[in-house]
């Protein structure tokens, strides 16, 4: 099961259109406006070749429907435009003032990507060396195809505190996980699409008659991730559309069955769906710092961190019988979401729960992370 398979000592070490965003998405409207087929605009009739509709609707799932926010609705304007502003998008879709949400521009910001490649002229900043074009893909953990879901496109200023290199797209207050123990947030700004916006809890995303999820986003290219420590971009929460159809707390066999993409083992050896979280009000037990992480598929690994997600009771330090005696460490029926491998601490001499993590501040003190297994142990 990937990342919850036994692990060998040590780290893994991984290898390290021109036009502008709002040019790309310009030449995309008015380019379809050109091949519209001669049909009564009424919701739901099909596209045309070009994935294109009439005025006042957009092309989604290959029908035509009003946009959202459309008829003074959610965030609509009194002469029933579309303010962008608050409204969310389905992935792979972004949202265009006056008209909503339809399909990104390819290589834009919010469009789909596997790799850093696939985003690198989504801003003109990114080429001024002023921020950082990404592709931030889902977690899925643990993933049964090895592999992430396609992820999107975002910029990450220079700065963290500035604005400026996002021109004309949003710039948001981003939690990254790399704060501290438990995944506690570490805020700056990133770029994105108008429509897509943070989240801590899957409420947030809820409304507007779209069905997205709270899921964690990763940069699978982290430069910093390597043998050395040193402080790695983490993950961070956008409202998406969900991975899988399994709800909070339902039995689950992979992260592809949940909708969070997030499935992990429970005291007892039960694995159930997870999900982003903030405050234990946000679950049906308890918010506890928990692993995410993106395979990469070049180097076949994960890029993994700490990030607050559904859980139970805190098992971290608790004593434990590994499932297999053998290995290294293991999963055991002791150890839950914040700790879910059991593993023999030589300087306590003692066997306890402990959880994955890249560096110091994954973990509660007094735990450090430990260099050769990278995980949370008592000194």
């Amino acid at each position: 099961m990937g990342l919850w398979t036994t692990r060998s000592a040590g780290r893994r070490f991984r290898q390290a259109c021109s036009a502008t965003w709002m040019a790309a998405a310009l030449f995309g409207l008015l380019g379809g406006c050109s091949l519209l087929l001669d049909f009564d605009p009424v919701e739901g009739h099909p596209c045309d070749d070009a994935g294109s509709c009439l005025d006042g609707y957009v092309c989604r799932d290959g029908v035509c429907v009003k946009p959202v926010g459309a008829d003074g609705g959610v965030d609509g304007g009194t002469d029933g435009g579309v303010t962008c502003a608050g409204t969310l998008c389905a992935s792979g879709e972004v949202c265009f003032e006056g008209v909503g949400c339809t399909a990104a521009p390819p290589g834009g910001l919010g469009a789909t990507c596997m790799a850093d490649a696939d985003c690198a002229q989504a801003l003109p900043a990114c080429d001024a060396g002023t921020a950082r074009c990404l592709c931030l893909r889902p977690s899925v953990l643990p993933t049964a195809e090895q592999t992430s879901p396609p992820g999107l496109c975002v910029a990450l200023p220079n700065d963290p505190g500035d604005c400026a290199p996002c021109e004309n797209a949003a710039c948001v207050d981003a939690d990254f996980t790399s704060g501290g123990p438990k995944g506690e947030p570490l805020r700056r700004k990133l770029c994105l699409a108008p429509g897509r916006i943070p989240c801590a809890r899957a409420a947030d995303c809820r409304g507007q008659g779209l069905d997205l999820e709270c899921l964690y986003y990763g940069w699978a290219e982290d430069p910093a991730y390597g043998t050395v420590p040193a402080p790695q971009l983490g993950f961070v929460p956008l409202c998406a559309t969900p991975i899988g159809s399994g709800d909070l707390d339902e039995a689950c066999g992979s992260g592809e069955a949940c909708r969070s993409g997030i499935c992990l083992p429970r005291v007892g050896g039960d694995w159930r769906c997870s999900a982003a979280c903030r405050t234990a009000a946000d679950c049906n037990e308890a918010c506890v710092g928990g692993n995410v992480s993106v395979f990469v598929e070049t180097e076949g690994y994960y890029v993994y961190d700490v990030a607050p997600v559904c859980g139970g009771p805190s098992t971290s330090g608790a004593p434990c019988t590994p499932y297999d005696p053998m290995a290294s460490y293991s999963l055991a029926p002791e150890c839950g979401v914040d700790a879910p491998y059991c593993i023999f601490n030589p300087s306590a001499q003692e066997t306890v729960c402990a959880i994955g993590c890249f560096d110091d501040l994954d973990c509660i003190a007094p735990a450090v992370c430990d260099p050769t297994w990278a995980l949370c142990l008592a000194p």
